[in-house]
């Protein structure tokens, strides 16, 4: 080899650790690990800084799992449950009442077994940790407060991430409560994601065990997410939360506390996003988040981001917004195109109420209350009939371009009653064409070519996702013609195929192009993005 010659091992560490992390995805590190000790010792601390591990409840589980050589390097690991509960299907109707066992299987056995926690407590440096479940524990399968107090013991750990998997559902054998929880100083992120379509939707022991996380981690957590059913909601209003940013509640929303949203939530003093995904319960009708008469001040003078999930002309919060408000949804809850799945997949008796959409001038009442013209991002939905015309439509539009004019994304989901008639896009597209820092449109126009099929599980044809793309790209063409010059990108929403799933097809734009039409080019990408509902 020349002496000048360069060579990995003549290379600064930050500088290999770079490369290494270039070559994490795909499996490529682990290649390239493999080819001489040197390499295998160098790269150890990046091959091993996440990691996905299985459990089980199999007798050689402990022969699978991480060795313990490799625990110092972790940093981030994700558990994923394999016990057999989770094989069943999610689309037969189970009774915990009446499942055999239900003592022993509402506290998962994979995650008891002792080696689960002795790791834990031997990774010295493990800041992120995610559970989660395969399939769907159809059980109430969760982890026992034990486990939970172990990670909340962790000096390191900033984020939990509980998916699919239930917070010590069950007391503790011979316990009469919860044993409580050790405070965390570290943690700055807990999410707690359960499915919508879950029964029950709380477990006993469930929701006294969220009250003793809540109450441990108060004054370190930056962001909490929660279904509503089992969060000690008055619990929360009553703590103290010097850090929290971020509060994203989802589930039907709690009888009691009545007290209004914007008194209840008071207290949260330095929230910038507030995402409330909330179904009212049967028999009980919208409530506002700042009911006409309520006498207060806005209490989250840092808000940049809020999503309510029953917009009303009446809620006295929008014409209260802060100048730095960045962020803006106006969707009801649960979103059309979700419905629209859940529909096919569920008998009526286990889906959520469904309430009104509404209509364009509703929408255009709450948008001329806005103080503010900062808003850079806004999604709405709003419900097209017969009885709303087309010139309440254009207006709702003109007061978004009038009342908004620095919007640089756009989300539209444009829901119709029945499938007759033409969807104006090019009108739409005009009305919308002073919109001049516009960069990103997202349109849902509910075309009939890119609904979903009429039957639970059936396939599309080929020629049907290409008569979806077709329509989408000729649309998505459509619009860019008569839309502000600024615009990059159109995504538009295809809910045509259940096997493939809710997705955007996201559209290119590139300007000035010698012989197309009118000079502009709009190309899909080859792979749809998914629409994913952030929690």
């Amino acid at each position: 080899m020349p002496q000048n010659a360069l060579s990995l091992f003549t290379l600064h560490y930050d500088v290999l650790v770079l490369i290494f992390e270039e070559l994490r995805p795909r499996r490529n590190l682990r290649a390239l690990s493999g080819t001489c000790r040197w390499l295998r010792r160098a790269t150890t601390p990046t091959l091993f800084r996440a990691c996905t591990q299985e459990i089980t409840s199999r007798y050689d589980f402990a022969f699978r799992f991480i060795t313990r050589d490799f625990w110092p390097y972790v940093r981030s690991l994700q558990l994923v449950c394999y016990c057999i509960d989770s094989d069943q299907t999610r689309y037969v109707d189970f009774d915990v009442a009446q499942h055999p066992g239900e003592e022993d299987d509402i506290v998962c056995v994979a995650y008891r077994h002792p080696l689960v926690e002795e790791a834990l407590r031997g990774m010295p440096y493990l800041s992120e940790l995610s559970m989660a479940a395969r399939g769907v524990h159809n059980h109430g399968h969760g982890i026992s407060s034990r486990l939970v107090s172990v990670v909340l013991s962790l000096p390191q750990l900033t984020l939990l991430d509980l998916f699919r998997v239930y917070c010590s559902p069950k007391l503790p054998e011979g316990e009469s409560e919860h044993p409580q929880y050790p405070t965390s100083t570290s943690l700055t992120v807990f999410k707690y994601r359960l499915l919508e379509d879950r029964r029950p939707w709380r477990l006993p022991g469930e929701e006294k065990s969220l009250d003793l996380l809540v109450r441990a981690a108060c004054g370190s957590l930056e962001r909490l997410s929660l279904p509503a059913e089992p969060a000690p909601i008055l619990t929360i209003s009553l703590l103290q939360w010097p850090r929290l940013r971020v509060l994203r509640l989802y589930g039907e929303r709690w009888i009691t506390p009545n007290t209004p949203i914007i008194v209840l939530f008071s207290n949260l003093a330095a929230l910038e996003e507030l995402v409330l995904n909330l179904v009212e319960p049967v028999g009980v009708d919208a409530r506002a988040v700042w009911p006409p008469g309520t006498t207060t001040s806005f209490p989250w003078p840092l808000l940049q981001r809020l999503s309510l999930s029953h917009p009303s002309a009446h809620d006295m919060i929008y014409s209260h917004l802060p100048p730095t408000l960045r962020t803006l949804s106006l969707r009801p809850w649960e979103h059309r195109c979700m419905r629209m799945k859940a529909e096919r997949l569920y008998e009526e008796r286990h889906l959520r109420p469904a309430f009104p959409f509404p209509e364009p001038s509703t929408i255009t009442r709450i948008l001329r209350e806005i103080q503010h013209s900062y808003i850079t991002e806004l999604e709405i939905e709003y419900q097209v009939d017969e009885t709303a015309s087309k010139q309440d439509e254009q207006d709702m539009f003109h007061t978004v371009t009038a009342q908004l004019p620095h919007l640089t994304s756009l989300e539209i989901h444009r829901c119709r009653s029945t499938m007759l008639g033409d969807v104006p896009v090019r009108e739409i597209a005009r009305a919308l064409r002073p919109l001049s820092s516009l960069r990103v449109a997202k349109l849902n126009f509910n075309f009939p070519e890119c609904s979903p099929p009429r039957y639970l599980f059936a396939r599309c044809s080929t020629e049907r996702i290409l008569l979806a793309l077709e329509t989408a790209t000729v649309n998505a063409t459509a619009f860019v013609q008569e839309c502000s010059s600024s615009l990059q990108e159109v995504w538009m929403l295809r809910n045509n195929e259940y096997w493939l799933g809710t997705a955007w097809y996201v559209y290119t734009i590139t300007r000035d192009v010698p012989g197309a039409k009118e000079g502009v080019e709009v190309v899909c990408h080859d792979s749809p993005m998914r629409y994913v509902i952030e929690r």
